[in-house]
Parts: C-alpha cells; sequence; structure tokens
C-alpha cells in the first residue's frame, strides 16, 4: 500500500506518535553504554524473528544478548577480511620472502587487528568465544600465507642452483674432470657453487635447505663416476 493511500488521520497520528518518540525517549543503550545502530537492530530483528520461528521461548535478556552476538561476530568477520586482503596483497607484491620477513608481517598485520578486535568487542559472557573464533581463523589464513611462501621459496632456490650448476653440468657432460686433476677441479668448484647459492638464497629457510640437500644427493653419485672413472683411465 502506497502511503498516498493511508488515511490522513492515520499518517497524523503516526507523525505525532514518531514525535513523541523522539522528544522524550532515549538511545537504546546494552553492554557497556553502547548504542544500538541499524546494523546492530538489523541483526537483533533477524535473530530475534528466527528465534520466535523456531518457537524457542525469548526474554529482554535475551533480547541484549542477540544484540551483542551478532555485533560481536560482524565486527570480528570485518577485521578477518582485512587480515586476510593484507596477506594476500603481501602474496602477490612480494613474496618469496625470507623467514625474518614472514614473521615481520604478520607481526605487522596481526598484532594490530588483534588490538582492534579487543578495542572494538562487547564484553558480554560470548566475547572470548568470538576471540577463539578469530584466532582459529588466523591459524588458517597465517597456514596459507605460509605454505604459499614455501612454495613459492621452493622455485626459488630451484632455479638460482640450475643456473650455478648448468656450467658444471656443462663441463662435466663434455668429461672435462675425467682427467688428471680433475676430481680436485670438481671439488673446487662445487664448493663456489655452495657459496653462492648460499648468498643468493640467504635467509629463505627450509625450502632452501631441502633443495640442497636434494641436490647434494645429486653430487654423492656425480662424486663416485668422477672418482671410477678416473681410476679407469690411470689403469690404462
Amino acid at each position: 500500500m502506497a502511503k498516498e493511500d493511508l488515511s490522513p488521520k492515520f499518517l497524523q497520528v503516526a507523525d505525532e506518535f514518531k514525535e513523541y518518540v523522539l522528544n522524550h525517549t532515549g538511545v537504546k543503550m546494552i553492554s557497556n553504554a553502547e548504542e544500538i545502530n541499524g546494523p546492530m537492530f538489523a541483526n537483533l530483528v533477524k535473530a530475534y524473528t528466527s528465534k520466535v520461528q523456531s518457537d524457542n521461548g525469548i526474554t529482554l535478556v535475551d533480547d541484549h544478548n542477540l544484540v551483542i552476538e551478532a555485533t560481536n561476530h560482524q565486527r570480528m568477520s570485518k577485521i578477518l577480511d582485512s587480515v586476510k586482503d593484507k596477506f594476500e596483497q603481501v602474496s602477490k607484491a612480494s613474496m618469496p620472502i625470507s623467514l625474518a620477513e614472514e614473521v615481520k608481517i604478520q607481526e605487522d598485520i596481526l598484532v594490530p587487528a588483534r588490538e582492534e578486535l579487543n578495542d572494538n568487542l562487547i564484553v558480554s559472557s560470548g566475547s572470548n568465544a568470538v576471540k577463539e573464533a578469530f584466532e582459529a581463523e588466523v591459524v588458517d589464513i597465517v597456514k596459507k600465507f605460509i605454505d604459499a611462501n614455501e612454495k613459492l621459496t621452493k622455485q626459488k632456490c630451484e632455479k638460482v642452483l640450475a643456473n650455478l650448476y648448468e656450467p658444471l653440468e656443462t663441463e662435466f657432460k663434455n668429461k672435462m674432470f675425467y682427467k688428471e686433476g680433475g676430481f680436485e677441479s670438481w671439488k673446487q668448484k662445487l664448493i663456489t657453487l655452495n657459496e653462492v647459492y648460499d648468498e643468493k638464497t640467504k635467509g629463505l629457510g627450509h625450502a632452501k635447505t631441502t633443495v640442497k640437500m636434494q641436490f647434494d644427493d645429486k653430487v654423492f653419485l656425480l662424486n663416485w663416476l668422477i672418482c671410477g672413472c678416473f681410476i679407469m683411465v690411470l689403469l690404462r
């Protein structure tokens, strides 16, 4: 029904009632003297309607508790969205990063987020549960961030090592290390390779070590091959 279809007398009484309410009543308050705003009231109506439809009894105490619970979860969700956005921005712009940078970024994002949550939560019997839910979500966000960095770090380490090993592999294929003094030359070049690799992958942590261990397994077999070939040359 359009407003124009309503009785003028009804509209007059409704306006008088509205003016009376606005002039003689204050803003509804809940815990910690916090004013109920539009979004909070909308959450209250939604939760209230849901409880009524489920035939559960509801009291004036429930009234306040529903507002507080809904508002705290809404505020937590907003902060979590901001945390996710910040981690995603770092992932797109800066990865791979060192372990030290990884830890610092977590601190830079999560410390202010936790402070914001503490400052904005309405203290209630359920506020600790909201904090626990927040931390559970944070664990998942951070795990995804760490896993993504680990994957990109591993790829970077593999690329660095492949580029460093490529000239040695060429010399190996050309049998440059099978002659007298070849094994000593091979060992010295491996030492140099390791030093350069350590410098180029400084601070990259577990992925750096994992890639290097896989390479060392390969080198171990090549060492025996070079030694065997050199012995065969001597025995001829």
